[in-house]
C-alpha cells in the first residue's frame, strides 16, 4: 500500500520519478550522454509509457542549442513521435485521473518541442498547429489536475505567444485564441515555483520571456538562480548575458561572456561556430568598453573560426554580418577567409580567465 500511494504521487512510477530527476540534473549539468542513458533506461523499463522517449528528445533538443548543431533531428523527430503515440495508447487503459493528467502533460510537452524545432527552421505554419496541439493537451492535463504545475510552463509561454502572434498567421488560424501576456506569466512563475519537473528550465525561460518583453529587472533574479544553481551551464549563463544587456549592464554582460567563452573552448573547442560566437561576444565586449585594440584583436579570431566553422548551419551567416558590421563600428574592413585563426591565441587567453567569477 505504502509503495502504491508513492507511485500515484506525482502520477508517474516512483522509479521513474527518481530517475527522470536524476536525468533532468545531468541535463543542467550538460552531460547529454548520460542522461540519453538514464532515460533509455526509462524507456526499456516502461516501454508502454511516453516519458522514456519525450524525455530523450528534450535531451536531444537542449544539446542541439548548446552545441548549435542540427545532426541529431531525424532521431529527436523519431523519438517525439514515439513519445506522442505511446501517450494516445495509454489514455485509452488508465482510469486514474492525475495519471492520465500526466499522460495528457507529455503528450503536450512533445508537440511544444517539435514545434519548438520547426520554428527555429523558419516552418513556422507547422510550428504553429504543434503548438496549438500542445496547448491543448496541457489545458486538458490541467483540467484533470490543476496541481500538475508542471502543465503551466508551456501552458504560460503559449499564452505569452499569442499575444504577439504575426498577423498573417492569426488570419490562417483564426481558431486561435487571443492571447494574454500577464496571464502567461502568472502561469510561467507557477510552474518555477512549484514544478516537479520543469521549475529550473522555468526560471530560465521566464527570464528570457521577462527581458524580452523589456522587463529585465523582473527577469534578473530568476536569471542568477538558474546561473548560480548550475554555474557551469552555458545555456543559463547565456539568458543571464541576455538579461544584463536589456538592462544595459555591459560591465556585467561581459564578464557573463567572458565565463561562456572559457566553458565553451573548454568544453566545445571542436564546436568551432559556438568558439567562433563566444569570441565574437568578447570582441563585442572590448568595444563596449572602447578598447579598440582589444575588440579588433578577438574580432579578427572570431571571423577566421567561423569561416572554418560549417557554412550550412542558419546561424553562420547571422554571426557573419554581426561581425562585419562591429568591423564597420571599428572603422575596419572584415578580413575576409584569410582573418586569423590560430587556436593557439584563443587558448593563450584561457589561464586570465579561469578565475572568472560571474555571481556574487
Amino acid at each position: 500500500m505504502i509503495f502504491l500511494v508513492a507511485a500515484l504521487l506525482y502520477g508517474v512510477p516512483s522509479r521513474m520519478d527518481t530517475l527522470i530527476l536524476d536525468g533532468l540534473e545531468l541535463i543542467y549539468e550538460q552531460k547529454y550522454p548520460e542522461a540519453l542513458f538514464l532515460f533509455g533506461e526509462i524507456a526499456r523499463q516502461w516501454p508502454e509509457e511516453p516519458a522514456g522517449y519525450l524525455l530523450q528528445a528534450v535531451t536531444l533538443s537542449v544539446y542541439m542549442m548548446d552545441y548549435t548543431t542540427y545532426a541529431p533531428e531525424k532521431e529527436f523527430y523519431r523519438l517525439v513521435e514515439e513519445a506522442i503515440r505511446k501517450a494516445r495508447a495509454r489514455m485509452k487503459a488508465v482510469e486514474d485521473l492525475r495519471e492520465l493528467a500526466w499522460l495528457y502533460f507529455f503528450q503536450g510537452a512533445a508537440f511544444l518541442y517539435r514545434a519548438e524545432r520547426k520554428a527555429r527552421h523558419n516552418d513556422l505554419l507547422d510550428a504553429a498547429k504543434d503548438g496549438w496541439r500542445g496547448y491543448k493537451s496541457l489545458m486538458k492535463a490541467i483540467e484533470l489536475d490543476s496541481t500538475l504545475y508542471d502543465a503551466y510552463l508551456g501552458v504560460g509561454t503559449v499564452h505569452v505567444a499569442l499575444a504577439r502572434i504575426p498577423g498573417w498567421l492569426r488570419f490562417l488560424m483564426p481558431f486561435l485564441p487571443p492571447g494574454d501576456v500577464e496571464r502567461g506569466l502568472s502561469e510561467m512563475r507557477l510552474a518555477a515555483e512549484k514544478g516537479r519537473y520543469v521549475h529550473v528550465f522555468a526560471h530560465d525561460a521566464l527570464a528570457y520571456t521577462l527581458a524580452y518583453l523589456g522587463r529585465p529587472r523582473e527577469a534578473l533574479p530568476l536569471a542568477l538562480y538558474a546561473a548560480r544553481k548550475y554555474p557551469q551551464n552555458r545555456n543559463f549563463l547565456w539568458t543571464l548575458a541576455y538579461v544584463y544587456g536589456r538592462m544595459g549592464r555591459w560591465r556585467d554582460w561581459f564578464e557573463v561572456h567572458k565565463a561562456i567563452f572559457f566553458l565553451t573552448v573548454r568544453d566545445q573547442f571542436r564546436s568551432t561556430y559556438d568558439v567562433a560566437l563566444a569570441t565574437f561576444k568578447l570582441a563585442q565586449g572590448y568595444a563596449y568598453l572602447h578598447q579598440r585594440e582589444n575588440a579588433l584583436w578577438y574580432l579578427e579570431v572570431a571571423e577566421g573560426l567561423l569561416w572554418q566553422a560549417d557554412r550550412t548551419l542558419p546561424e553562420w551567416k547571422r554571426l557573419r554580418k554581426n561581425i562585419e558590421a562591429l568591423y564597420r563600428r571599428l572603422g575596419e574592413k572584415p578580413r575576409g577567409p584569410l582573418a586569423a585563426s590560430d587556436s593557439t591565441r584563443i587558448r593563450a587567453v584561457l589561464d586570465s580567465l579561469r578565475a572568472t567569477r560571474v555571481m556574487n
